[in-house]
């Protein structure tokens, strides 16, 4: 019988780049009392999509940080090494913050996509985008209020699964105007500012 947790920080996110939105969740009870259900210190969680349903899996890390528990609050999502995966920063009450680097194996394909807005407000808040590679249409929304006391890292990133060529990406700006942009390749990052036609490498 497993023990309750208490989840503060959560995020929505494609660890592995597969094309599904799987859940990660930070842990920590509120208060260390005696009566309490469950522990005070709780290991975090990362449910993975198994299409109809979500399955928690076990993260195998060297630093044991996924195996042992901790009073988890913020969770942002960033990729902090520039390598196309979701890597997390936890704060914690009574520990130092932590950045865990997603180390997962993955032959996955992945965008992402840095939006300026100029007629829109400049971070572009509000920004729904589409992306059609392979005959297949992923969506995604520009929001800000992440999540518990933190921001993510301004980027929205796609996981692709196995499809490597990205036909279009439209973005659908806050203050209602469309634009198409085409001349993508898969594993790379990009800045689309409203108004300028062609989309520009970052890395």
């Amino acid at each position: 019988m497993s023990l309750p947790v208490l989840g503060f920080g959560a995020q929505a996110g494609d660890y592995d780049n597969s094309g599904s939105i799987d859940l990660l969740v930070t842990n920590g009870h509120v208060d260390d009392y005696l009566q309490m259900q469950g522990t005070f210190q709780q290991p975090p969680q990362l449910f993975v999509n198994q299409g109809d349903h979500f399955e928690a899996l076990s993260v195998q890390d060297e630093s044991r940080y996924w195996s042992t528990g901790h009073v988890g609050r913020a969770m942002a999502k960033v990729d902090f090494n520039r390598d196309g995966q979701m890597d997390l920063i936890l704060t914690h009450l009574g520990e130092r913050s932590a950045l865990l680097q997603n180390q997962t194996s993955s032959d996955y394909h992945w965008l992402q996509l840095e939006l300026v807005g100029t007629e829109s407000e400049r971070d572009a808040v509000g920004a729904r985008v589409e992306v059609l590679s392979e005959g297949v249409r992923d969506n995604e929304w520009l929001v800000t209020g992440d999540g518990y006391l933190c921001r993510n890292e301004q980027v929205l990133s796609f996981g692709l699964g196995n499809r490597a060529n990205v036909t279009e990406v439209r973005i659908h700006w806050p203050n209602g105007n469309s634009q198409r942009f085409v001349g993508f390749l898969s594993d790379h990052r990009y800045q689309l500012i409203e108004g300028q036609v062609e989309p520009h490498l970052l890395w």
